[in-house]
């Protein structure tokens, strides 16, 4: 029994110590040149006295009596609770040449020690300030870091989003960096642009910031809405002023894509006016669309207008063809009745001299004397009253029912019948 309890406060011993320790934190601290670095050391055995190192050069004492103190700048704080000595050191406006190793040492016991590194922060601009571009510019910012150790670390981001990690071109300046870094974006809309450097002791990066302002080019469809007839050719023109690069034009039917045109552009400048005529037949009513597209934009800009047709005109074929058909009656009917009309014009003209010329050859004949033995021959009702005399004359009408009255005169057969085939009064 006696034998166990030896044993046992032994082992108890050997336990206390094996956890008496001693511990430095943190191992590796980075600060910024100004600022303060604080460590903390601690033991599980209560000591009397405690020693502060920096680079192996004593720098501040801790005893039961009064504190040495090497610097202002190095002051101590006391943490210290039942079963664990703890002391801070703070060293305060760190310099460059405070870099390197910081040990804590107990009497008789081994020191621990930690590493302090002392940064630099320097300046940071974008060269050039804010920008205005035209939409679908590549655009390149450099952003200048002077001043800063160790050499930094320099991004960017574009609307609070980093977009790239450039690869830094740095000078040594004396025992600090001068680093530049060029980035290129593509100007799509109005942005925010920050170039961000950062140093390990630093707990967010330090930024320049300027504004991207993007103006988009113009695009526009020549003479607004339209009306025309049905099946009428229709031309548009769509002009696309202030673009970079060169645009692609393409046209909309009612939705539909019909005709990429080519383009016929003039450099203004550092953009390009564009301009491109697309001609369709108006069959209905219809939206047309003219598109204008650059690399950086995911979806075309547009100019819209519309096009009202007019009602479809009713087939005049039928109409034409009976109009014609009716025209052609017409004027055959004319010439018919044009020719016989002439003819018969002709005619009586014809007849009308032939009877002058018969007229022409009675009147030529002479008459042969009427007797009155005669008197009565040719009109058998004839009775004379005596009036007149015997020698009178009398009015005779001469018929073709008399009979061929004798005379002792020679007569032309032909005229004298002409003459008695006439009812003629002598």
């Amino acid at each position: 029994m006696a034998v166990f309890r030896l044993a046992l406060f032994l082992l108890i011993i050997i336990i206390r110590g094996a956890s008496a320790q001693l511990q430095l934190v943190p191992q590796n601290l980075a600060v910024l040149s100004g600022s303060d670095a604080r460590f903390n050391c601690s033991n599980t055995r209560t000591q009397p006295t405690l020693i502060w190192s920096l680079n192996g050069i004593l720098i501040f004492l801790i005893q039961t009596g009064p504190w040495t103190v090497i610097n202002p700048r190095y002051s101590a704080k006391n943490y210290s609770t039942p079963g664990n000595d703890k002391w801070e050191l703070n060293i305060s406006n760190v310099q460059r040449s405070d870099a390197g190793r910081v040990s804590c040492q107990f009497f008789n016991e081994e020191a621990q020690v930690s590493v302090l590194s002392v940064q630099e922060r320097g300046s940071v601009a974008i060269i050039g300030g804010n920008r205005t571009v035209i939409y679908g510019a590549q655009t390149e910012f450099m952003c200048q870091a002077n001043g800063w150790f160790p050499e930094p670390n320099v991004s960017w981001s574009v609307n609070g989003v980093v977009e790239k990690y450039c690869t830094n071109s740095s000078v040594a300046i004396g025992n600090v960096f001068n680093t530049s870094c060029t980035f290129t974006v593509t100007a799509t809309r109005n942005s925010s642009v920050q170039c961000l450097v950062k140093v390990p002791a630093m707990s967010s990066p330090e930024s320049s910031t300027i504004i991207l302002a993007v103006e988009r080019g113009t695009v526009a469809i020549i003479g607004g809405n339209r009306t025309v007839i049905y099946g009428a050719q229709t031309e548009f023109m769509c002009q696309a002023n202030g673009w970079f690069p060169e645009p692609n034009v393409s046209w909309s039917v009612n939705g539909v894509v019909e005709k990429y045109c080519t383009n016929s552009s003039v450099a203004v400048g550092n953009v390009f006016n564009t301009s491109c005529t697309f001609t369709v037949t108006a069959t209905r009513n219809s939206s047309v669309q003219c598109l204008i597209k650059v690399p950086a934009m995911s979806s075309p800009e547009s100019s819209t207008i519309i096009l009202t047709v007019g009602p479809k005109p009713r087939d005049q074929t039928i109409l034409i063809a009976v109009s014609v058909a009716f025209s052609a009656a017409a004027l055959l009917f004319l010439i018919i009745f044009g020719i016989i009309f002439f003819c018969k014009r002709r005619k009586k003209e014809k007849s009308g001299y032939e009877e002058e010329i018969r007229r022409a050859r009675l009147q030529s004949q002479p008459m042969p004397p009427v007797t009155s033995a005669a008197r009565g021959r040719d009109n058998r009702g004839y009775v004379t009253d005596g009036r007149y005399g015997g020698d009178y004359n009398d009015r005779v009408w001469h018929t073709n029912y008399s009979p061929e009255p004798q005379s002792s005169y020679p007569r032309d057969d032909s005229s004298y019948g002409d003459y008695r085939k006439q009812m003629t009064m002598v």
